[in-house]
């Protein structure tokens, strides 16, 4: 599921870029959008992460395990 949500876009460009790597082509690069998709995707993911961690951390995640809770953050978010 969150593959699909960083687009496929930039998942072909991922794919053209490991196999250009192991040819042993240097002009594999990532396009602007590329780069802009992954860095705002990352931090949309990690800080809606922590923030549905503090704000359920008395609630829903109170007698969970961090790592436990922290998954259930992840997927809650892919869901969505």
């Amino acid at each position: 599921m969150i593959l699909g949500a960083i687009g496929f876009p930039v998942l072909i460009e991922v794919k053209s870029y490991l196999i250009n790597r192991d040819v042993g082509t240097k002009n594999a690069r990532f396009s602007l959008f590329a780069k802009v998709t992954s860095i705002t995707f990352f931090i949309l993911l990690v800080v809606g992460t922590i923030l549905i961690y503090l704000l359920e951390l008395n609630g829903f995640f109170k007698e969970m395990s961090w790592h436990k809770a922290f998954f259930l953050c992840i997927i809650s978010l892919s869901i969505h």
